[in-house]
């Protein structure tokens, strides 16, 4: 069985780069796309000061490394609903 993961940053009107991934996303992995895609396609949408971050509470996302990046590289982390 293969996962495939479908990422992207997304505005009313506009969507940044659009990743796709197959296998297991753990966090490391999770990590890099990060990395790779999230700043780059804020400035490719022109808000890169402004935009909000959401993500569930999947244990990835929670990971110290995805939390100290995302610390350090997002103007705004929305908090997980309970």
């Amino acid at each position: 069985m293969t996962n495939t993961w479908v990422m992207s940053l997304e505005q009313q009107d506009k969507v940044g780069k659009l990743l796709f991934t197959d296998g297991i996303l753990d966090k490391n992995k999770y990590l890099d796309i990060l990395k790779e895609n999230l700043t780059q396609s804020a400035v490719k949408m022109a808000i890169s000061d402004s935009y909000k971050f959401y993500e569930d509470n999947d244990p990835k996302h929670e990971s110290r490394n995805v939390q100290e990046y995302l610390l350090y590289n997002c103007p705004k982390i929305l908090d997980t609903l309970s």
